[in-house]
């Protein structure tokens, strides 16, 4: 559900995240950013929207892996991921 994330968050050395084809949407995003260690992040197939992408999404500065696969997200919000650094795979 979408609160998974607050109970998840609290696993400060996490590196890979996937909550692909899961119930997470908009609400449990904002946990992302207490998540530091998490490099690889797989959201396909979620309700993640470009409120997401722009709010959190983008400010994740130690991805490296993202998929945003089956997302109903568009192109104008996908250039907010231009800051992640590190980011070497988007799919």
């Amino acid at each position: 559900n979408d609160f998974s994330l607050e109970y998840i968050k609290e696993l400060k050395n996490l590196q890979n995240l996937n909550l692909s084809e899961t119930k997470i949407g908009d609400y449990s995003m904002r946990y992302l950013n207490q998540m530091t260690s998490v490099t690889n992040l797989d959201l396909s197939s979620t309700r993640i929207s470009n409120v997401s992408i722009k709010k959190y999404i983008s400010k994740l500065m130690n991805i490296r892996i993202l998929s945003l696969a089956n997302l109903k997200i568009t192109d104008i919000y996908i250039k907010n991921l231009c800051n992640l650094k590190n980011l070497q795979s988007l799919d």
